[in-house]
């Protein structure tokens, strides 16, 4: 099963600047810078593969890409050298001022370059540092606030401090709950005329209560 080809990225969209030669085969990302400073020139090979973010900077002499690179995104190659055909390097990988072997396999966020730029670090001998000044020696010590002021008695005594005047509290005891009275009873509507029907159906119960 063949894969169809890569579409190489439209110059439009990543900067080129000076003497820079570009393979038809090869891919390079959006947002890539390649430049080449005065007297400089810097080439890309064939099938190169260049990653998002990525900048090439030839200066001081001719930086090479050989066929078949590949470098990662937000990598930074600058100054003069050659990246051997096929070799990989993962993102955000720095190579300065340096050459880097054929099907070489660079780890992400690595530093390959000019020694010069390193910087040696030195350690004091342990008795060196026993004799070190504290840096709290220098600080000034906090101020002591001074004692609370006494007042003499007439009898040469200091007089103890009087002590606070005690509060009255007074409880005032809510009032006991009154009963609630009986709701009254609501009238009944139609009372009286229910009270001459039933004289009117029952004659005679009205007759036995006036004999009672």
């Amino acid at each position: 099963m063949s894969h169809p080809p890569a579409h190489v990225v439209s110059q439009s969209q990543y900067l080129v600047r000076g003497q820079v030669t570009i393979h038809a085969t090869a891919v390079i990302a959006a947002g890539t810078i390649l430049q080449a400073a005065p007297n400089c020139h810097l080439t890309i090979g064939a099938g190169v593969c260049i990653g998002q973010g990525t900048i090439l900077q030839a200066w001081g002499g001719d930086l090479t890409l050989e066929p078949g690179v590949v470098l990662g995104a937000r990598c930074l190659v600058m100054g003069q050298g050659e990246i051997g055909t096929g070799a990989c390097l993962g993102a955000e990988v720095t190579v300065w001022n340096t050459s880097v072997a054929g099907q070489a396999l660079i780890a992400p966020r690595s530093l390959l370059g000019d020694p010069s730029r390193s910087c040696a670090l030195t350690c004091l001998p342990a008795q060196e540092i026993a004799t070190l000044p504290s840096p709290w020696d220098s600080e000034p010590e906090a101020p002591v606030p001074p004692p609370a002021a006494e007042t003499p008695s007439q009898g040469g005594e200091v007089a103890p401090a009087a002590a606070p005047e005690s509060e009255t509290v007074t409880v005032v005891e809510p009032d006991e709950p009154q009963p609630l009275a009986p709701p009254a009873k609501p009238p009944v509507v139609g009372q009286v005329y229910i009270n001459q029907l039933l004289i009117t159906l029952f004659p005679e119960r009205d007759f036995l209560k006036k004999n009672i």
